[in-house]
């Protein structure tokens, strides 16, 4: 069973430097190895959860809305109330699915300040939902936001891929 963990975990790692590297089906490869594996231990909800919320933010940026807004069902359904991260990803995921603009907000109301690449990443997510509402400024704004606190992190592969 460790060894599957272990495996879960590479298999995440590698789908999030593959969406970083621009490879979407190489990243959804790996995020489906490491879903696969969560159910063949049969535990933990909050890893599951949180990865398929990834996967459907990669299922959207390939146009297969259908198949995202499944993941994103599977993502709510799994998310564990205790977990900021999972019901941040989850709430993020059904606001995209749903075209909710208020529920995007609120996702990245629910990282904390010290959460720097989880809340950047929500915030991308949330700036999609309010372009598909029409709200380009918020849009804007959020991308923005996201930039500053991947930039705080240090993360300049997230700045060059929100750039592009």
């Amino acid at each position: 069973m460790r060894v599957k963990r272990l495996l879960k975990f590479v298999a995440v790692s590698r789908g999030t430097i593959e969406l970083i590297a621009g490879d979407l089906p190489a990243a959804e490869r790996e995020f489906r190895a490491s879903l696969e594996i969560d159910r063949a231990i049969g535990e933990e909800r909050e890893d599951f959860s949180q990865t398929a919320a990834r996967l459907a933010f990669v299922l959207w940026r390939q146009g297969r809305d259908e198949d995202a807004a499944g993941m994103a069902e599977l993502s709510v359904e799994a998310a564990p109330s205790e977990s900021v991260a999972a019901q941040a990803l989850s709430s993020a995921a059904r606001a995209r699915a749903t075209a909710d603009a208020e529920l995007a907000r609120k996702a990245v109301g629910l990282v904390p300040d010290e959460m720097l690449n989880l809340r950047a990443d929500v915030l991308v997510e949330c700036a999609e939902v309010l372009r598909r509402a029409g709200d380009d400024n918020g849009a804007k704004d959020a991308v923005e936001e996201a930039a500053r606190l991947y930039e705080r992190k240090g993360n300049l592969a997230a700045i060059a891929l929100i750039s592009a």
